[in-house]
């Protein structure tokens, strides 16, 4: 991973487990090493929507990265599911902002392509935006 890149808030995603859904394996393959590399826990990753529904409501989830269309099929269903939640996500999808549905519209957005250090800065910006109980 590129030394330059500032360790003080990735230290926030230490011990996070962190749902990935995204049906590009090269992409999830490099998103899963270095969410491991900075100390978390990977929750899949799942490559198709149905078996990443499945999995959630079970599953310990801190934050999640959701690419935007997995397979043909929006993401939606399972942004929706995170929200009842109250687990933050970040969408990855190469769309323009306009072409995403407008129930998404107001998500954190990682476009694509996006380098590794691009993803862990952008998570831990949505984890500091996290209210901690005291």
């Amino acid at each position: 991973m590129n030394e330059l890149l500032n360790e003080a808030p990735l230290a926030a995603l230490k011990g996070l487990h962190v749902l990935v859904v995204e049906d590009n394996g090269l992409l999830c393959c490099v998103l899963e090493e270095s969410l491991r590399e900075v100390g978390c826990e990977v929750v899949g990753p799942y490559a198709r929507l149905p078996e990443a529904l499945d999995a959630v409501p079970e599953a310990h989830i801190d934050i999640a990265v959701l690419d935007l269309n997995i397979r043909g099929e929006l993401v939606s269903p399972l942004a929706d599911q995170l929200r009842q939640r109250g687990v933050p996500f970040v969408l990855t999808s190469g769309y323009q902002g306009r072409d995403i549905p407008s129930s998404l519209q107001g998500a954190h957005l990682v476009r694509k392509p996006y380098t590794s250090e691009d993803m862990l800065e952008h998570l831990a910006a949505v984890v500091s935006e996290i209210p901690r109980n005291m």
